[in-house]
């Protein structure tokens, strides 16, 4: 199968208006990602949302190839947002969901978001969680305390489940139901 996934896709709509219907013969469905609540606004239930309209501008079905929520890390301050501090910089996130970023709030997002899934369940292609296990460092500043890209997994550091894999098998299954 052919596809194209514009990382960023809340700024892809030239792709989604020019490369789907120029090209829609060649092209077997369509790739998005979002990370809601951690990078960008919103929360689980704005993927419901998401695939239909991908889904309706493309004609195509809907392949979510990176979704998540960080199980850790606190919220940037006003000013600290205002100032456009990436979450490196300050160990924080601009944005957050829910219970926040904790296991528990994870797993309850993962839970959230299944359910949007399931409501487009004909638009839908499939789902890529991003990501397996939590990671000792983050990949883009080095550091073990960085919440950017080290808490998104479904197991911890030593393979232990955490909430949001219960959250995810269940949700899995749902889906496939």
């Amino acid at each position: 199968m052919v596809g194209h996934n514009p990382a960023g896709a809340a700024n892809a709509y030239y792709f989604f208006g020019r490369f789907y219907s120029d090209l829609h013969e060649l092209l077997d469905y369509c790739g998005i990602d979002g990370y809601y609540g951690t990078w960008i606004a919103g929360g689980p239930d704005d993927w419901g949302p998401r695939v239909a309209e991908i889904h309706n501008l493309t004609g195509l079905p809907v392949l979510v190839n990176e979704w998540g929520f960080s199980s850790a890390g606190g919220v940037m301050t006003q000013d600290q947002s205002a100032q456009g501090l990436p979450p490196c910089q300050v160990k924080k996130w601009e944005h957050t969901w829910g219970p926040g970023h904790t296991p528990e709030g994870q797993a309850e997002f993962v839970e959230a978001a299944f359910d949007a899934f399931r409501s487009q369940r004909d638009a839908l292609l499939g789902v890529f969680f991003y990501r397996w296990e939590d990671q000792e460092r983050c990949w883009q500043c080095g550091q073990a305390d960085c919440p950017a890209e080290t808490a998104w997994g479904l197991v911890d550091l030593k393979g232990r489940p955490k909430p949001s894999y219960d959250a995810f098998r269940q949700g899995a299954q749902k889906l496939l139901d």
